[in-house]
């Protein structure tokens, strides 16, 4: 099972909990990924093209928290889901080693700390389970993630020109960036 322990923290007279995804989350969780992809064009989906179902969702999770290689955690403030991060690793023997995560915060809640505290709790978990490299695709534009990414010792691998077409039919750039453990 790949499973965090829960923890607790207190940031800006706030206390915010970093918790496993369970498949009871799932109705909350999707009401969050329709509210968080409204609110910045950095993520992947526009907010009409998030289409999971709760029966989906759940099993999903129940999914993610039975494999050894994957993670989905949330940040709750007040009991409300705020932040989330997934990582997916390869099943595969030369593969295993490594994976790539995405993560979003409510925009409320950018500024707050929580971005830092899902970093954390993934490079924890990471280093017990045998994980030597984390990889992510970042927006160009996204600076305060791109500064988050180098703060936790994350450095540009490559660019991938023209990665994202915008609604309004602009192009963006996506950074590839990775942290090696050795």
């Amino acid at each position: 099972m790949s499973k965090i322990s829960e923890s607790t923290h207190q940031i800006k007279g706030k206390e915010i909990k970093i918790t496993n995804a369970r498949p009871e989350d799932a109705e909350e969780l999707l009401n969050y990924m329709k509210q968080v992809f409204g609110e910045t064009e950095f993520l992947l989906r526009e907010p009409e093209e998030f289409e999971m179902t709760v029966e989906e969702e759940k099993e999903f999770l129940k999914n993610m928290n039975q494999s050894e290689n994957n993670i989905f955690i949330i940040a709750r403030v007040g009991g409300r889901i705020v932040g989330n991060l997934g990582f997916t690793g390869s099943e595969l023997n030369r593969y295993c080693h490594q994976g790539e995560f995405g993560m979003s915060v409510l925009k409320e809640y950018w500024g707050h700390g929580i971005g830092s505290l899902l970093m954390e709790t993934l490079i924890k978990w990471a280093r017990e389970n045998s994980i030597t490299r984390i990889s992510l695709r970042v927006d160009e534009n996204n600076q305060r993630g791109r500064k988050l990414y180098e703060k936790f010792g994350f450095q540009q691998e490559g660019i991938l020109r023209n990665k994202k077409r915008l609604a309004d039919g602009t192009y963006r750039n996506e950074i590839v960036m990775a942290r090696l453990f050795n």
